[in-house]
């Protein structure tokens, strides 16, 4: 995606009870989890391996 682009990007709304928010510490299981199921990693603890 083009840097000039972004500005027109809407963000969709959540629903209620929903929020975003950047990447903490502490969030490693759940990025694991994520990078496995869209196939990035075969296995979470090879994710959480490569995030380390």
């Amino acid at each position: 995606m083009h840097r000039e682009k972004l500005p027109t990007i809407k963000v969709p709304e959540l629903p209620p009870g929903y929020q975003y928010r950047l990447y903490q510490d502490g969030d490693e299981i759940h990025w694991a989890r994520l990078e496995t199921f869209v196939l990035d990693f075969p296995t979470e603890e090879k994710a959480l391996v490569y995030r380390q």
